[in-house]
């Protein structure tokens, strides 16, 4: 019932809307709430409305503030929804500064795999990237640089420069998490070097 009652209020919300992209919206978000209360994420945007609302779940009750590897962790949705249509960059950026503008948690992009032999930046990196660039306001995203990886691409390097131009232009950017220190670093501590690639920004002194 209550289930219903939320639909229900999205639904009113959009029969009341002029505005077109408004009313689709608040029926998208009825929509996506309903389904995600009987069945876990399958979408771009259904995952990170769960992302949301683990957000303020987070924040209430245990006083937490991360999301993780942002790009790692939605790719999949995002290469889904965006082979079969139903999901463009556009959208996927303004979804994901929505999801920035609902709380600031720590997020990274870009690294390197476990292992150390490939890197993980994609396309969703960049995508994340310009999200933050179009709200305007800081956001905790941190970027993981390092050293090029022989034979790979060089989307690492430009998602660096790409990062570094929007902090010369909007006087704010993302935070550097750098590959040596957090991963080599911390295997100085007794730990496997593939257990400090994992690392990921979960706070300040996380990275400090």
């Amino acid at each position: 019932e209550k289930n219903q009652n939320l639909y229900e209020r999205y639904a009113a919300l959009a029969a009341g809307e002029s505005d077109p992209f408004r009313r689709k919206n608040y029926e998208e978000i009825g929509r996506i709430n309903e389904a995600l209360t009987k069945r876990p994420p399958e979408t771009f945007r259904e995952a990170v409305q769960f992302l949301a609302h683990f957000q303020s779940v987070d924040r209430t009750y245990y006083a937490g503030g991360a999301l993780g590897a942002l790009d790692t962790l939605l790719e999949d949705y995002f290469e889904r929804d965006m082979e079969a249509g139903i999901l463009t960059e556009e959208e996927a950026v303004w979804i994901l500064a929505s999801l920035y503008f609902n709380d600031t948690h720590y997020t990274q992009i870009g690294g390197l795999t476990p292992a150390g032999d490939r890197e993980v930046t994609s396309r969703l990196s960049f995508v994340i990237l310009d999200a933050m660039h179009l709200l305007h306001i800081p956001t905790n995203l941190g970027i993981r640089v390092h050293a090029p990886i022989p034979g790979q691409s060089d989307a690492a390097e430009k998602l660096l420069r790409r990062a570094v131009e929007y902090t010369i232009e909007d006087g704010y950017g993302v935070c550097y998490s750098l590959e040596k220190g957090i991963a080599e670093g911390f295997a100085k501590n007794g730990f496997p070097v593939e257990l400090g690639r994992m690392r990921v920004k979960c706070g300040c002194n996380w990275v400090a």
